[in-house]
């Protein structure tokens, strides 16, 4: 029979214990030493296994060393009777059953008082250490009450005060003086008294300059002197100081300019911290642990978007009046106000600013300094492409965020995930020249729609509002004790802050916050124009003669920069008597205060959770806690959206089948036109003509919001024909095509077919002339297969530059 592995192995340890059994043991018990782990290094669960594993093994050993003395008391008994002592000694050989034997029974150790002895010696210790831990808390508050006596004592302001001469008679009295030498003492205690009284009353009060008052008294009164005769303590007595400050005094000259600088910070301060609270210059953290403790309340954190000398010098173009040295400006930057690198993770950040982070990090790689700081590196892009091809390289490896296809149980998705590409030195300059094209225009747009939004704000006028909304991240359900399956199964609350902006009289700014609450899960079209029906009279109430909302979004094109929203700003004068302008800040920057107010709603309601004043376990269980007297956030208004509502919405946007707008990913600013007309534009524009609804201004473009199929008894009698005249082909990605849009033909070529839909993805030409051209805004658009007039071939460049104008 053939032998396993574990046979083999068992044998030969045996062969080992029966060939030297002492050197063996000394080698286990050598290697049990050495991967011996000591118990305060494991975790909870292991430290408990093994003290069970200790119990179990101790109390078989016991078991087995009681069987071994029974068996070898039973053996002694049976073979070695035990005799009296007493035999004759002239008798050798006693009969066996003529000896007289006893039995000695002693008491076995094992059944001895040591189990009960260690019992006794874990309770007394765990008595004592519970003692000390109680004499130590008890020492704690002791000293904890006697310093404040002593503060007590210190500030304890006697409302009998007795006068500098009530005081010197007093003490004159307590001498027992004859009359000659109470008149000669009289006078110098007068005198003592009445100056320590002056510098008391110096002294008193809590304002800035009464501290400033002590700080001149102190470096007077007190220094080598008052040390060399040990008069510091009595000096703290009789004018009221702190003793341990006196003592500190080093030299008797007073630091004036310090003082005046202090005085100077504090007139600045209130304009520094609205510059960094802008959030062109900070974005709030989201998080709901993302907060700062400050003297009275807890302030949502924010995160500087750029160097404090860059700022500085932002600052000071801002206010050229203001004399302020960095080192002052970086002092007066508020507490919740942190650098970049306090952040130990961050997410939610801009792909494009990451990536080329990463780019310029394989520059790097290639020995030329480079800043990490892609926006400073902008200016330099010649001179660091002419410095690539002067270095020698063959390949140049560098990481991407991409979208990549996943397999997870068994279904295919796309996940964004960081990608390592490997090029040659050419390629590699390649795609850092166009990726850093493209991020000239990503900063470009980053900064002037932060222009425009701070324009807007200064120049907003009485009967308009700002609108700036988001979604928040969603609040996850929670109890103080739950069960395991609940931990799992946390139900999910939807937060949508709204922080409206209006002026009422003067140039005053006024702002109300509004967070929406929901039981709806999805954050798309419906959910966002549902919520813009609920705000709408809430905005009336606080604006009733409000004539232009100006929204203020971020870009995704699940939520807010889509066909659906375009139709609403369309048609928002006849939905709700109020003109509409719907703004995007740039991918990856739309953080605000939004973040703030959500991410403080979610922290509020986990302290009430924590507290156990209130449970929250679904979306209406949150809102009634809103509504509650335990809910500190009074300034906000909440509001409840059933989910039944968002349905409702999707279902009406479903059966309008609306077209998209070309170019949707590029705009930036959609306006309402009138006759379902947009006005949409790459970036926002919030000039005097803008701003008065006129459009003059350049790069508006008019844009038609159309559903589908033929409307007020329009006929396409062209495209029709078309159709009869070309049979079906077959078509392929890159060929070019005519095709009906809105009953005109136009020239494009195909990027995408989609079979399941019969709809094809075309980039369309412009007319210039009798010629045609490449836009400078994409125009693409999905047509249906049966809108193609038929195959083109491939169009001729032509003019100088052979690329733009095509035959």
């Amino acid at each position: 029979m053939v032998k396993s592995r574990a046979q083999i192995q068992r044998e030969y340890r045996q062969r080992l214990k029966e060939k030297n059994n002492e050197a063996y043991l000394q080698k286990e018990r050598e290697r049990r030493r050495q991967n011996y782990v000591p118990s305060s290094q494991l975790s909870q669960r292991k430290r408990r296994q093994r003290n069970e594993y200790n119990r179990d093994y101790l109390k078989h050993y016991r078991a087995r060393k009681k069987e071994v003395l029974e068996l070898i008391h039973a053996n002694n008994q049976q073979i070695e009777p035990s005799t009296s002592g007493y035999e004759s000694g002239t008798s050798s050989v006693i009969p066996t059953e003529n000896r007289l034997l006893v039995q000695m029974r002693f008491q076995k150790k094992a059944n001895g008082p040591k189990m009960r002895i260690s019992k006794e010696l874990t309770k007394i210790k765990a008595e004592m250490k519970s003692l000390q831990a109680k004499h130590e808390n008890l020492k704690r508050k002791y000293r904890t009450t006697a310093r404040s006596l002593q503060r007590v004592k210190r500030k304890k302001i006697d409302k009998n005060t007795s006068t500098p001469r009530s005081k010197t008679e007093q003490q004159l009295d307590e001498m027992n003086l004859s009359a000659e030498q109470r008149s000669s003492v009289r006078k110098e205690l007068l005198f003592a008294n009445t100056i320590c009284n002056e510098i008391r009353s110096a002294g008193e009060g809590t304002s800035t300059q009464a501290r400033m008052r002590t700080r001149i008294v102190r470096n007077i009164v007190s220094g080598k002197t008052m040390k060399k005769y040990r008069m510091i303590k009595t000096l703290a007595q009789r004018i009221g100081l702190s003793r341990n400050k006196l003592a500190k005094v080093a030299t008797k000259d007073i630091n004036i300019k310090r003082f005046y600088r202090i005085r100077e910070m504090g007139k600045h301060r209130y304009n520094v911290t609205r510059f960094l609270q802008r959030d062109e210059n900070s974005r709030v953290m989201p998080g709901k642990a993302d907060y700062v403790k400050t003297e009275d309340k807890k302030v949502q954190k924010r995160i500087l978007t750029d160097y404090l000398s860059n700022l500085y010098h932002k600052f000071m173009m801002e206010h050229p009046t203001v004399k302020l040295s960095f080192t002052t400006f970086t002092r007066l930057r508020p507490k919740n106000i942190l650098l970049t690198s306090f952040i130990r993770r961050d997410t939610c950040l801009c792909t494009k600013h990451q990536n080329m982070s990463f780019t310029l990090k394989a520059v790097k790689r290639l020995g030329i300094y480079v800043s990490l700081n892609a926006e400073k590196e902008v200016e330099k892009q010649e001179q660091i492409i002419q410095d690539m091809k002067n270095r020698e390289a063959s390949d140049v490896v560098f990481s991407q965020w991409k979208r990549v296809k996943v397999e997870e149980k068994g279904r295919t998705k796309m996940t964004m995930k960081v990608v390592d590409s490997t090029v040659d030195k050419c390629g590699f300059i390649a795609h850092f020249e166009k990726q850093m094209n493209e991020f000239k225009d990503h900063v470009t747009r980053i900064q002037t729609q932060y222009a425009q939004m701070k324009e807007l704000k200064i120049n907003l006028p009485k009967n308009h509002c700002i609108v700036h909304m988001d979604f928040a991240e969603n609040y996850q359900c929670k109890s103080v004790e739950e069960i395991q399956s609940a931990y799992w199964n946390q139900t999910s609350v939807t937060i949508h802050p709204v922080v409206v902006y209006y002026k009422v009289d003067e140039d005053e700014l006024l702002h109300k916050s509004i967070v929406v609450i929901s039981d709806e899960m999805g954050h798309n079209s419906a959910t966002v124009l549902s919520i813009v029906h609920l705000i709408i009279p809430e905005i009336k109430q606080l604006l009733p003669t409000v004539e232009c909302i100006h929204y203020w979004t971020d870009s995704p094109t699940s939520q807010y920069r889509n066909k659906a929203i375009f139709n609403a700003i369309a048609n928002h004068s006849l939905d709700y008597g109020i003109r509409a302008k719907w703004n995007y800040w740039e991918a990856g920057h739309g953080k605000g205060p939004c973040d703030g107010i959500g991410g403080t709603s979610k922290r509020m309601a986990d302290e009430a959770v924590r507290t156990g004043k209130v449970a929250i376990q679904d979306p209406h269980d949150f809102f009634a806690w809103t509504q509650s007297q335990s809910c500190s956030l009074k300034s906000i208004k909440f509001i409840f959206l059933p989910k039944d509502k968002c349905e409702n919405k999707s279902k009406l946007l479903s059966e309008q089948k609306l077209r998209p707008v070309p170019g949707t990913m590029k705009l930036h600013a959609v306006a309402e036109k009138g006759n379902n007309v947009v006005a949409v534009r790459n970036t926002s524009c919030y000039c005097r003509t803008c701003l008065s609804d006129e459009f003059t201004c350049e790069n508006w473009q008019l844009e038609t919001v159309l559903k589908t199929g033929t409307q007020e008894g329009e006929t396409a009698e062209v495209a029709d024909e078309a159709r009869k005249t070309y049979p079906e082909m077959d078509y392929s990605i890159a060929d070019y095509v005519a095709a009906i849009y809105l009953n005109k033909w136009y020239i494009g070529q195909i990027k995408t077919i989609d079979i399941e839909d019969n709809t094809i993805e075309i980039s369309f030409l412009e007319k210039k002339k009798a010629m045609f051209q490449w836009p400078s805004r994409s125009d693409i658009i999905w047509v249906d297969r049966k809108d193609i007039l038929c195959k083109i071939s491939n169009p001729q460049p032509s003019g100088k530059n052979r690329k733009e104008c095509l035959k």
